[in-house]
């Protein structure tokens, strides 16, 4: 059995609106389509308005949520809440208990063993980052560079180094690596012209993956080209030449709008990685607002005319510099967040027809043919998909 867990749209999130459907979050089993809807309410917890899954554990019976209460998403004034929820006993226990310094917490990643637990902590401009027990017992304070807004914290696969970009005060985003002591802190991509946003590590921990956006020419950030370095540095080269990395997905109607940013992800087998592929002067139905009245962190307006071109999944040969296409769609098909399984067999992915709700897909990598899966609860759409044992 392969379940596949992923977020219910709430087109309200943004502004901190509660979504009308009865549940947040759902589960999928792959074979059968039989889906479970979890439905956080019914725990009583008060001034909750979004619940959304943070990281998964690797029995494939609990989950780290995140919850968060009334205000814009992206305000550090906005509080949020983790918990851990355990599917089989239907059972909702706070995370951190012992530690809450600020009132907006994140959860970014389990370590080896799964009984520490790294989150951040963002207030006034500055997001520290800390390993704790997962009651918050024995926090230790990640000593990240001076530079700006460090996030998308990526701990290697041995476990002793961590990547992670920041949006820097010499401009840019960049790409640093270091020990989690703060030593051997090493820069790997950093160009004050460029983003260069969201690193992973390959299997083997020799390569970073991560996307190169030209904001400058880009002011949506929509484009991206894929990149590889060693962690050292060295090795520095492009995967693409063109942009055309669909960074920025955005998608659906009014009511089932969402978005976030499109981190490629390495294949198993270490060599292959995943890329969204935009068409040829493909422009979406969401463009930026020039003077949002407020600002949601999503601010675009809806112009499905507009639109034209689409997407289709790829996968790059990072050694032979070939790609192959997996969905090869016809106009105003957009598919975005592809999420491998475990093995490599499998790809999840969303898929969202111009002003339509996002859809759950299903490619078998080897066949190349993808299934429908599910609209989500109430047909309002589903993001974030991710693998669970």
């Amino acid at each position: 059995m392969r379940r596949i867990l992923f977020n219910n749209v709430n087109a309200g999130s943004y502004r901190g609106e509660k979504s009308e459907s009865s549940a947040s979050i759902g589960i999928i089993d792959t074979d059968t389509q039989l889906t479970t809807a979890i439905d956080f309410d019914r725990f009583g917890i008060e001034g909750q308005v979004n619940w959304a899954p943070a990281l998964t554990f690797a029995d494939g019976k609990r989950i780290v949520v995140l919850s968060m209460e009334e205000g814009l998403c992206h305000l550090d004034t906005t509080r949020t809440h983790l918990w851990i929820y355990d599917l089989g006993a239907d059972r909702l226990e706070p995370l951190l208990q012992g530690y809450r310094p600020v009132p907006y917490a994140t959860a970014v990643g389990l370590l080896p063993g799964e009984n520490r637990i790294i989150t951040g902590h963002n207030s006034a401009g500055v997001n520290r980052h800390v390993i704790s027990d997962l009651d918050g017992g024995h926090a230790e304070e990640i000593p990240l560079p001076d530079d700006g807004f460090s996030y998308c914290l990526q701990p290697s696969p041995d476990s002793k180094r961590v990547a992670f970009h920041t949006s820097s005060k010499r401009g840019g985003y960049r790409i640093s690596v270091m020990n989690w002591d703060g030593s051997d802190l090493v820069e790997v991509a950093g160009d004050p012209d460029h983003l260069f946003f969201g690193p992973s590590w390959s299997p083997d921990g020799q390569w970073l993956l991560f996307a190169d956006c030209r904001h400058r020419q880009d002011p949506e950030h929509m484009r991206s080209d894929l990149c590889v370095v060693r962690p050292d540095g060295a090795d520095f080269h492009r995967l693409t030449e063109d942009q055309s990395h669909w960074l920025s997905p955005v998608y659906g109607g009014p009511d089932t709008k969402g978005g976030g940013s499109e981190v490629p992800h390495w294949m198993p087998d270490g060599r292959h990685v995943t890329c969204v592929r935009l068409k040829p002067g493909s422009v979406t139905p969401w463009p930026l607002q020039e003077n949002p009245a407020v600002d949601d962190h999503f601010n675009r307006d809806f112009r499905p005319g507009a639109a034209r071109g689409g997407t289709d999944l790829c996968l790059l040969d990072v050694f032979a510099g070939t790609h192959q296409v997996l969905t090869n769609n016809p106009e105003g098909v957009w598919d975005f967040r592809a999420t491998p399984s475990s093995d490599g067999s499998q790809i999840s992915f969303c898929r969202s027809r111009t002003g339509e709700p996002s859809e759950l897909w299903l490619l078998d990598v080897a066949g190349g043919g993808a299934r429908y899966l599910t609209t989500g609860m109430d047909h309002s759409g589903i993001d974030h998909p991710k693998w669970m044992a």
